[in-house]
């Protein structure tokens, strides 16, 4: 008889344990497959009538950081989820005024944002930021963080934020369940 470790010999024990186990990785699986949904959604740059223009979040770091994701859309409105460190917390829909719609596409043109690689060296324990931007009806995706030696990202970044700011300072979004 070969040798069998004592907790392994009870079989049902074990049957119960790989049973455990698939259902945790279909479950892992699950997350897995509506988190890329959620990302194919702001890929697609459309949400029916309104289309996509800009995407911006701000990831955790080890301190304070902002952490938030905000969505510029071309019906005037911008989807916000304010996630830690905000001056507001929670999803909510702001309205966008004409000015900035345009100023929006106007910076990323103006500062030559699709030049820049899709991902920026970014060292551990920063805050990555990422950044979605429709130009000319193509979407560049940037990974980076606003301290990089990328003068165009952290320029277009720190617009992106002070415009997301403002709006969640001076106007009352409606909030979104």
């Amino acid at each position: 008889m070969p040798f069998i470790p004592m907790k392994i010999r009870n079989f049902a024990a074990v049957k119960k344990g790989l049973k455990f186990l698939r259902v945790c990785m279909f479950m892992a699986m699950a997350a897995c497959a509506s988190s890329k949904t959620m990302q194919k959604d702001k890929n697609t740059a459309s949400d029916g009538k309104e289309s996509l223009l800009v995407y911006i979040s701000q990831g955790a770091c080890m301190g304070k950081c902002p952490q938030y994701e905000a969505a510029f859309f071309s019906g005037k409105k911008m989807l916000y989820e304010g996630k830690k460190h905000m001056p507001l917390l929670g999803k909510y829909e702001f309205f966008v005024p004409d000015e900035l719609v345009k100023n929006l596409i106007f910076e990323a043109v103006k500062k030559n944002v699709k030049t820049l690689p899709d991902s920026l060296p970014t060292p551990p324990d920063v805050p990555t930021t990422r950044i979605r931007v429709v130009i000319n009806g193509k979407m560049k995706n940037i990974t980076g963080w606003t301290g990089s030696n990328y003068e165009i990202f952290n320029d277009y970044a720190r617009f992106l934020q002070t415009e997301v700011k403002a709006l969640v300072s001076e106007q009352e979004g409606k909030k979104i369940p």
